[in-house]
């Protein structure tokens, strides 16, 4: 089953990987797998860091995973992850972060399984 967004498309969208990729399929797989290795810890840190009201570290996480959403093609999440890193940096409105990391997650949620079927495809 396909996973799609709220307005029924792709969350994932792998052009920009396959660019890079290019006929080295082994690459596009180690990327991938990179990706739904080390992506649900990183939410889980930010939800951690949600309950001790951690900002900035929520916002150097949100830093850190912009490029690997770039390269999965996540642009549902661009400005999302955007705002989180600005407004936890900044410490400025420190209320929507939680809403924002918990909406980040169901994003997530949805590409993890795109992905997963990317890979059995390959």
């Amino acid at each position: 089953m396909e996973s799609v967004d709220r307005n029924g498309k792709r969350i994932t969208d792998l052009s920009y990987l396959v660019s890079i990729c290019g006929e080295d399929d082994d690459f596009k797989t180690e990327m991938i797998e990179t990706f739904l290795k080390n992506t649900p810890p990183l939410i889980n840190d930010m939800k951690n860091y949600l309950i001790d009201s951690e900002w900035k570290m929520i916002g150097d996480i949100a830093h850190n995973m912009k490029p690997s959403f770039t390269f999965m093609g996540i642009h549902t999440a661009k400005d999302l992850i955007l705002s989180i890193e600005k407004q936890g940096r900044m410490q400025e409105n420190v209320k929507e972060i939680p809403t924002m990391v918990l909406e980040l997650e169901s994003i997530c949620i949805g590409a993890f399984a795109e992905l997963e079927t990317e890979l059995v495809q390959d």
